[in-house]
């Protein structure tokens, strides 16, 4: 438990059932997602979820979307309205600060120089705001229509994108010192379309769990 002041809205604390090393995975591995095109979508999304007393984090380039739900990291019943802020920002100060770290934190600050702030008990790291309007991406997860092709098509995506795609999903699986009789990750291909989005989840270790999207290539 923190027992220092922080500055600005509590947004996570990692150290408890989330460790800083598995949380700095997981925000490069959904960083790793965003648009390199720092104009649009270039961001991380960080929502609060009340189910599970954790956060979501979010991001996109348009072609692909990977969101991943950390539970148990919102404490105190403290919540906050979500924030966007840049993806390769995040990522290098999460980084940074979970290594040797019992525990980093993240905080919104909000005023003339808004900003998140990501610290631990002796250091504090400032990333700027994303200010751009982050898409509704839920809705894309409810597509109706065929899941899986016709048996005269196919599925056409692509490879640099979807492989990617999965890099993320085995960094975020990949984190547990498993026994050896574990079973290995796994990411679940729950539909494929021609057409519209191809939809993947999984989960990893201490209650983490993630979805997937990537659009396909038109023919």
């Amino acid at each position: 438990m923190i027992t220092e002041t922080i500055s600005g809205t509590r947004v996570a604390v990692f150290g408890g059932p989330v460790p800083p090393k598995q949380a700095a995975g997981i925000i490069g591995a959904v960083a790793a997602i965003a648009s390199r095109d720092m104009v649009r979508l270039a961001g991380v999304h960080i929502e609060h979820d009340l189910e599970t007393r954790g956060i979501i984090l979010t991001a996109t380039d348009s072609y692909r979307l990977l969101s991943v739900t950390v539970p148990s990291v919102v404490l105190d019943g403290a919540t906050f309205e979500p924030v966007t802020v840049y993806a390769a920002d995040l990522a290098r100060a999460a980084k940074t600060l979970a290594k040797g770290s019992a525990m980093f934190g993240i905080s919104h600050v909000a005023g003339a120089t808004d900003h998140v702030r990501l610290f631990t008990y002796t250091d504090a790291i400032h990333v700027p705001i994303d200010v751009t309007t982050y898409p509704n991406y839920r809705k894309l997860f409810d597509v109706a229509g065929d899941v899986w092709p016709a048996a005269t098509d196919s599925v056409r995506v692509n490879p640099e994108l979807f492989a990617g795609l999965f890099d993320s999903c085995a960094t975020i699986s990949g984190y547990a010192d498993r026994p050896k009789d574990a079973p290995l990750p796994a990411v679940d291909i729950v539909r494929m379309s021609a057409t519209k989005v191809t939809m993947i989840t999984g989960t990893a270790a201490n209650g983490v769990s993630y979805r997937g999207l990537i659009m396909p290539v038109r023919k």
